[in-house]
C-alpha cells in the first residue's frame, strides 16, 4: 500500500476541516454549559485549582542542607 502524497492544498483542506469541527463542538460545549444545573459556563479545569502535595524531606536530606 502506498502512502498518498500530503499536497499543501490537502493540508489546507484537513485544516480548515478540523478547524470547522473545532467550532461546531465548541458551540454545541457551550450550548449544554448553559443547561448545566448551576448554569456554569466555566470549564471543570478553571474552577478547580490544582492541588499540589507537598513532597516531605527526610531528616537525612535536611541534615545534608543545613551542612551546606
Amino acid at each position: 500500500m502506498t502512502t498518498p502524497k500530503l499536497t499543501p492544498e490537502i493540508v489546507t483542506a484537513a485544516i480548515l476541516g478540523f478547524e470547522a469541527q473545532k467550532t461546531r463542538i465548541d458551540d454545541q460545549i457551550r450550548e449544554l454549559r448553559g443547561h448545566a444545573p448551576d448554569g456554569s459556563t466555566e470549564t471543570a479545569a478553571a474552577t478547580e485549582p490544582a492541588k499540589r502535595r507537598r513532597s516531605k524531606m527526610s531528616a537525612a536530606g535536611r541534615a545534608r542542607i543545613a551542612e551546606a
